[in-house]
């Protein structure tokens, strides 16, 4: 097992499954019509949107699909009822045919018998504030048809605008009680012993909690008690 095969196996399938970000889960748990809806802040927000859409559509079939506009390619991940967009993945220079995209997937209606589409944009707020104008007439225009889920890094780099328009959602750091919980899960779960309250030390910084630190840490200690190695892991040390 790699480490992206052990990070795999210890995210969320259900919101009943997670042990991070209770207070947010207990409002997502309650969606039933599905507004527009913003997510920024700390680590989670990539899993706690695809446990959203789970708790929405039945999602299979989830696959990569390729859409031409403009003569510009967007490779997106596709579903029957969504697709997902990554800013990172995009050139600059074909940001402008990206409303076209969105336009296009606007337009129609969903077959599948459901009252919206959806479009996640993950990284939105790489984009620029004349995009961000552009998209929020497209939401007025579109608001019978589709619903938009935005992944933010920077909650200050959209304008207020648009914003006024979401449900937005602050995703904190961790608790450090939730992570206890985490890691002795994950210590039984591959039968392998641990200091928690030194863990939680070594990915904290500045009292703020690293989950992917964490991961890298704990398939670590995984990996040490497969191959009976012992060793001393020091601050920086891994990932």
């Amino acid at each position: 097992m790699d480490l992206i095969e052990f990070n795999e196996n210890n995210i969320p399938k259900t919101f009943d499954e997670s042990f991070f970000h209770k207070k947010i889960i207990a409002i997502l748990k309650n969606v039933k019509i599905l507004q527009n809806i913003s997510f920024f802040g700390f680590e989670g927000k990539t899993v706690l949107i695809n446990l959203l859409l789970k708790q929405i559509f039945e999602i299979k079939n989830l696959k990569t699909h390729t859409f031409n506009i403009d003569k510009v390619t967007f490779t997106c991940l596709h579903s029957d009822y969504h697709i997902e967009i990554n800013i990172k993945l995009i050139e600059k220079k074909s940001i402008n045919s990206l409303l076209d995209l969105i336009k296009e997937y606007s337009y129609t209606q969903s077959i599948m018998n459901i009252p919206y589409k959806i479009i996640v944009i993950y990284n939105f707020d790489l984009l620029p504030i004349k995009f961000q104008l552009k998209l929020r007439t497209l939401i007025e225009k579109f608001n019978l048809n589709v619903r938009f889920i935005l992944h933010l890094n920077k909650h200050s780099g959209i304008i207020q605008p648009l914003l006024s328009r979401f449900l937005n959602i602050r995703v904190p750091s961790v608790s450090q009680d939730e992570l206890t919980d985490f890691i002795k899960n994950v210590s039984k779960k591959y039968n392998f012993n641990v200091n928690v309250s030194k863990i939680i030390s070594q990915v904290t910084h500045f009292s703020i909690i690293s989950l992917s630190q964490l991961m890298c840490l704990l398939f670590i200690k995984f990996q040490s008690h497969k191959s009976g190695i012992r060793y001393t892991i020091k601050d920086n040390d891994y990932c």
